[in-house]
């Protein structure tokens, strides 16, 4: 009992560690309180943290800083620019098409099952099929319904958008250029002697660059190669579906087994039980391979070193926090913790 009541007034009533669970305590409340207000805010820092991998890159082939900082932020807005001029009127079609397909799909589901029940007679009624239809088509006219009234309700949001799309551009020019003087006037306000908080945001600020960096790249590639093969077997919705493949990615294992659901349902409405859904299903499932034990490996061998438990635990506590925020940022808070443990000031005569 002695020792482990000087060991808690070791650890947690030293002024170093006092302050370090203030900030993070603080940092937690900002953004639990206001953090749908900072969202233009963080998006940039994730979008100027991933472009410094580029301007790394660049400044190692003996191009000068200001020159790679041009050439990295050009190649940006060019892809930013493209994006909101063909793959947001792809996406907002595409929304459009499955909001006007959806009262056509309970009969196409009614009449793929009344075939399905035509082969399998012994283990299918028609009165099963009707009984699920039924209870389906409440859920769908519901979904329908809450579809039409985000369209309706979104004026402010698509508002809200164009603000976004003009403001992120802005931010991450100076975000990316004037990354290091940001970091170093935060550091400024922690007096040198605390060693332990200078590391703690020396390694965060390294872990969370390699982390975004990795994690884009990941949705990107997993995302392009999924909408390959969607598009090649005609999926409808095919860019919406990569797209969700892609940010799945964020959810290691269980994030893959969720969205395997709305492909199989698009699929076997669109396909029904057909050679085409099968070799979907089948190439999908190569896709999650190789992203699990080829891309995440090299992606991310020297920045994460978590258990899977340890990750899933982090997505369920940090995404009830945070929501979609708190589960991309799962992983580096949960890093953070891990280094701050590994950090911690440990007493020899204890």
């Amino acid at each position: 009992m002695f020792i482990l009541k000087k060991s808690f007034f070791h650890y947690f009533l030293n002024k170093e560690i006092k302050i370090l669970i203030i900030l993070i305590l603080s940092t937690l409340l900002i953004i639990i309180k206001i953090g749908s207000i900072l969202t233009p805010i963080i998006i940039s820092i994730i979008i100027s943290y991933f472009l410094q991998g580029g301007v790394k890159y660049l400044k190692q082939i003996n191009i000068s800083e200001p020159i790679s900082y041009l050439i990295i932020y050009f190649i940006f807005l060019t892809i930013f620019i493209t994006c909101c001029t063909i793959l947001m009127p792809l996406l907002w079609n595409q929304f459009i098409n499955l909001f006007n397909d959806l009262p056509q799909m309970t009969q196409q589901i009614k009449n793929t099952l009344s075939q399905f029940t035509q082969q399998y007679q012994a283990y299918f009624s028609q009165e099963q099929v009707n009984s699920i239809v039924t209870h389906l088509t409440p859920n769908i006219q519901i979904l329908g319904g809450n579809m039409l009234s985000i369209s309706i309700s979104s004026i402010p949001g698509i508002i809200a958008l164009i603000m976004y799309l003009l403001l992120i551009p802005l931010l991450v020019f100076f975000f990316l250029k004037d990354n290091k003087n940001i970091i170093n006037w935060f550091i400024k306000f922690i007096p040198n002697k605390y060693n332990l908080l200078n590391k703690i945001c020396l390694e965060m600020n390294n872990q969370l660059g390699n982390y975004i960096r990795g994690k884009i790249i990941e949705i990107l590639i997993v995302s392009f190669f999924t909408y390959l093969m969607f598009t090649y077997y005609n999926l409808n919705y095919s860019a919406i579906l990569a797209i969700i493949v892609g940010i799945s990615s964020l959810i290691p294992i269980i994030g893959a087994i969720i969205v395997i659901i709305p492909i199989m349902l698009v699929g076997f409405i669109q396909l029904g039980f057909s050679n085409q859904l099968f070799y979907i299903l089948i190439i999908y499932f190569i896709i999650q391979t190789i992203d699990g034990y080829i891309l995440v490996p090299l992606l991310f061998s020297e920045t994460i070193n978590l258990h899977p438990i340890a990750i899933v635990i982090s997505i369920l506590i940090f995404g009830k926090i945070w929501g979609f925020w708190g589960i991309f940022f799962a992983i580096p808070l949960a890093t953070l913790i891990k280094t701050i443990i590994n950090v911690w000031p440990k007493n020899k005569n204890i």
